[in-house]
């Protein structure tokens, strides 16, 4: 159960970045680094709603970034 809520949120997160040449991938470079820490954290409903935010959030700025925003 913990690796589908690990993968699901990757897949979610690395899904959620924008279409260039050039992409920022700060929170599935956080998640593969630490994967102990991510398996912790979605541990429970309430956690894994919370990175699952968290990282869509990094990726939407990620996004103004890669487009000079």
């Amino acid at each position: 159960m913990k690796y589908f809520r690990t993968s699901l949120i990757l897949l979610v997160a690395a899904g959620s970045s924008g279409c260039l040449t050039e992409k920022l991938a700060g929170f599935q470079e956080i998640a593969e680094a630490n994967p102990v820490g991510l398996e912790n954290a979605v541990s429970t409903d309430e956690g894994a709603a919370f990175v699952k935010s968290l990282g869509l959030y990094i990726n939407r700025l990620e996004e103004r970034i890669e487009r000079g925003d």
